[in-house]
């Protein structure tokens, strides 16, 4: 291969990876702007209004909405429960290879906290992760004992 076909090669790769890297920020900016109408909640008043009778921390709840927030660029105030992983935080058409999802799966399955086979909403994530929390709390707990 010549100096310059290597040369041309190379502008060819950057160029690609410029253009697929532009076109997937525009796809995740559509993505965060389905939930522009929507209204602000706080993590406490939605842990308030949905979570504090049924045993789940505040602590779990802002843990579980700050890594879906990282994971899909979705403010957490702007989640709730009902949201659908497969419809409101899916990721554009074509960008399903990209689309943050993975990273929940991981977490999920690679630190402990289960299978995300289950896990179709927001509410299931965080039940997933705060029931994962309370097993390894008593696991603990008989293991300190």
């Amino acid at each position: 291969m010549t100096y310059s076909s290597t040369v041309i090669m190379a502008v060819v790769v950057v160029a690609a990876g410029a253009l697929i890297w532009i076109f997937g920020r525009r796809a995740d900016r559509l993505r965060v702007e389905r939930f522009a109408d929507r209204p602000v909640l706080s993590v406490e008043r939605l842990w308030k209004q949905f979570y504090r009778d049924g045993g789940v921390s505040p602590e779990v709840v802002a843990r579980a909405l700050k890594l879906i927030e990282d994971a899909l660029g979705i403010p957490s105030r702007k989640l709730r429960p009902d949201d659908r992983f497969a419809d409101e935080l899916a990721p554009e058409n074509g960008w399903e290879f990209d689309d943050g999802l993975a990273d929940l799966r991981w977490y999920l399955e690679g630190s402990r906290k289960g299978s995300s086979e289950s896990v179709h909403t927001v509410d299931d994530f965080i039940l997933a992760i705060a029931d994962a929390e309370a097993i390894s709390n008593r696991a603990d707990q008989v293991m300190g004992d």
